[in-house]
């Protein structure tokens, strides 16, 4: 019994000891990288220095000119940013009824223009075929 015990406290001795070794070792690593990385940090900063002193920055400054401001887009932008605001104050119920309707708007539009575009073109083919016709 004795010597079980003896043994068992010898192992956590062992155990300890080796522990603590461990420790110092990790310790001695991260004070080494810590040392590496103040190294880098000072060489990379003698390099930047280097490079500054060696560089003549032409940095000149010119005379800024005046933006026109147009009245008439200024205009339209705040309408459009009040709309967009009164848009998002809309109840769901109302949205859904305004895109509803927007969207019906917006469909008559395109259809206007496809038909728009479809003149346009039926009028120069037949100019062209008059013209085809008073040149024979």
């Amino acid at each position: 019994m004795y010597t079980l015990f003896t043994y068992l406290t010898s192992i956590t001795a062992q155990e300890e000891e080796e522990e603590e070794e461990d420790d110092d070792e990790d310790e001695e690593e991260e004070e080494e990288e810590d040392e590496e990385e103040e190294e880098e940090e000072n060489n990379l900063k003698k390099m930047e220095k280097q490079r500054s002193q060696g560089k003549n920055l032409s940095v000149k400054v010119t005379a800024g000119k005046v933006k026109v401001e147009n009245p008439e887009r200024l205009e339209q932008e705040e309408k459009a940013e009040e709309k967009r605001l009164a848009i998002m104050m809309m109840k769901k119920k109302e949205k859904y009824l305004y895109d509803k309707i927007m969207f019906g708007k917006k469909r008559k539009v395109r259809e206007a223009n496809k038909l728009t575009a479809k003149r346009k073109a039926h009028d120069d083919a037949e100019k062209s075929k008059k013209k085809t016709k008073a040149n024979k």
